[in-house]
């Protein structure tokens, strides 16, 4: 079975993605990665007191943010370890924090949902997800679960996922109903790699 090569996939993907984010992206992604907040057992981050953080996060474009939550993951997650200027991002698993807050802003301003919740269920076979910035979908079909990231989480990728979704009929092939939400994921922009990361499993 192919792995994915993190190092690599750091080296030319991850690293020259994160350094090229806004001086404000980076701001918020230092003050996300620098406080005390911890994960919750509901992998959420409680607020910090200084308001301004929240506030300065929801001035960023939704696509924005959740593309700078999917590269700062990324930048952490696959880090080699190495001493180097964003080897902080790795230490206690701070890349984490900053991702955590983008996708808690996104499933409350996107879907109005709150807290922990982060599944959106729309018919018995398949459901909406947010994850470091990505929107998901969910399926269940033939007694089997898989997930498909299809978009940046933002209220114009969950609408139109919803309506591709409403619009297929039951027995519609699940196969062809993933290749139309296909369709949503961006082609051009520093996140756009990200969704297929094809060249990096080896």
């Amino acid at each position: 079975m192919k792995l994915l090569n993190r190092k690599k996939a750091w080296m030319e993907l991850a690293c020259p993605a994160i350094l090229n984010l806004s001086p404000n992206i980076l701001q918020l992604v230092y003050k996300a990665c620098t406080n005390r907040m911890k994960l919750s057992a509901e992998c959420t981050v409680n607020w910090p007191d200084d308001k301004s953080f929240k506030e300065q996060m929801q001035e960023i474009p939704a696509d924005e943010l959740a593309s700078a939550a999917r590269i700062v993951w990324a930048a952490g997650h696959w880090h080699p370890g190495s001493k180097d200027l964003l080897h902080p991002l790795s230490a206690g698993g701070a890349y984490y924090k900053f991702p955590t807050y983008v996708d808690q802003l996104l499933r409350e301003a996107v879907l109005g949902w709150e807290g922990s919740q982060s599944t959106y269920r729309i018919d018995n076979r398949m459901s909406l997800e947010i994850h470091e910035g990505f929107l998901r979908v969910d399926v269940w079909a033939d007694k089997s679960f898989s997930w498909h990231e299809i978009a940046l989480g933002s209220i114009n990728n969950v609408e139109a996922a919803t309506q591709i979704i409403n619009n297929c009929k039951h027995h519609d092939p699940v196969d062809d109903i993933i290749n139309q939400l296909m369709q949503l994921r961006p082609t051009k922009g520093a996140v756009a790699p990200f969704f297929d990361l094809t060249r990096f499993y080896e």
